[in-house]
């Protein structure tokens, strides 16, 4: 009896540190593996707790015609930087103003997680993950921390799209044709394509914000 029991308490505990098995979605044609993902970076801008901008951001992913409507999206949200706080560095009052920085980050973590939180739960019925820091990551940190997710839980993901919280696709975007263009050219030719894009939010040294489109192989 003590040695079945024993015995079957290592089998589960060797499940329990077996990696999860990738995801395929259920669809009317059966379970489809998913090849290609959304990753949305996010951090504290004046607006929050406001998820306004946000929210036109997702829902603007609907210009990507021919996106499985199942492919996940991962949105990080990053935390302040600790040098805000720095005591030596800003007075009571910048003090004061960090913690309400925090505050409405924290109510805006709240808001998404009440609006994406079940995929029935969004107009798009998109998977939407919620990765909230418990630090300051920047950027590279934040897509580092999703592709991690994407990698154990999604690994037959192919393709990827970046977005960040203040950009919104504002045109359609054929996506069969660019998975089309990766896999005849990928990675000898093309290994990204960048989108071009004008924000008034934006005074990059590209004269008012602009980017042209480019794709490449660097």
């Amino acid at each position: 009896g003590i040695q079945q029991l024993l015995q079957q308490q290592r089998q589960q505990t060797v499940q329990s540190q077996q990696k999860p098995k990738p995801i395929s979605i259920p669809t009317p044609y059966g379970k489809v593996p998913v090849n290609t993902a959304l990753l949305l970076s996010s951090s504290w801008i004046p607006s929050h707790p406001s998820t306004r901008m946000i929210t036109a951001v997702i829902d603007s992913t609907t210009n990507l015609l021919g996106l499985p409507p199942f492919a996940p999206l991962i949105l990080t949200i990053d935390n302040i930087p600790r040098q805000w706080y720095d005591t030596k560095k800003n007075n009571n009052n910048n003090m004061t103003y960090n913690y309400e920085r925090l505050a409405d980050l924290e109510e805006y973590t709240n808001r998404l997680f009440q609006k994406y939180l079940l995929p029935s739960s969004n107009s798009l019925h998109r998977k939407i993950h919620i990765l909230p820091s418990l630090k300051h990551m920047h950027i590279a940190g934040s897509v580092m921390k999703g592709l991690q997710l994407l990698e154990v839980h999604y690994p037959t993901a192919e393709y990827l799209y970046y977005l960040q919280h203040d950009f919104c696709f504002i045109q359609p975007i054929d996506h069969a044709t660019l998975v089309d263009i990766f896999s005849k050219y990928y990675p000898e030719k093309v290994n990204y394509v960048r989108f071009p894009y004008y924000s008034k939010y934006k005074s990059h040294s590209h004269k008012r914000g602009r980017l042209p489109p480019i794709c490449g192989n660097e």
